[in-house]
């Protein structure tokens, strides 16, 4: 049986997952990860129908990364690691607000450290139809090829100075288009 997790693993997992947490308990270090809001509204639909162990289980079994297959010998070490999964899969929350300070402080030194990432966000939020996900997979010279592809076409810069398109984004279409057939003629 495998009892560590290889650095490259580790890699992985935090490239697929973002933070990745760790607890030891019975003499085996754990690995998890936060859910997603998908999984943790599947999980709390099933918390009323499920008992508690086997609520605590599946949390358990979703989020682990390593050990691939938990198995806890003392009571109550099961329910410790389904605590600190749930611990940073909910928001904290300070009289009744979620404490988005930190998450803003991140954006804010994000925005000046990782220009690909902040320029990614850029151009899902003016094209909802592409995923945030494949443009931070993207090089970043295609990134920016799109990015400046999208400003001539819908007429808002996201580079900051002049914008490259006043027209209406239909117009600056039509006219990339129309000088992309005069081009080929």
């Amino acid at each position: 049986m495998k009892t560590t997790i290889t650095e490259a693993e580790l890699l992985q997992a935090k490239a697929k997952y973002g933070s990745i947490g760790t607890i030891e308990i019975e003499k085996q270090t754990y690995y998890y990860r936060s859910l997603t809001p998908y999984e943790l509204s599947a999980i709390q639909t099933l918390e009323t129908s499920l008992p508690t162990k086997d609520w605590a289980q599946a949390i358990v079994n979703i989020a682990t990364i390593f050990p691939a297959d938990p198995d806890f010998e003392l009571p109550g070490s099961m329910y410790t690691l389904q605590d600190m999964i749930m611990r940073i899969s909910v928001p904290i929350m300070d009289n009744g607000e979620f404490n988005l300070d930190e998450y803003r402080a991140w954006a804010d030194e994000i925005i000046k450290t990782n220009a690909a990432y902040a320029l990614a966000v850029a151009v899902a939020n003016q094209y909802p139809a592409i995923n945030v996900l494949d443009l931070l997979n993207m090089p970043m010279e295609k990134l920016m090829q799109t990015a400046a592809l999208m400003e001539k076409i819908i007429g808002r810069n996201l580079f900051g100075g002049e914008t490259s398109s006043k027209s209406d984004p239909a117009d600056a279409l039509r006219k990339a288009i129309m000088d992309g057939k005069k081009q080929k003629k």
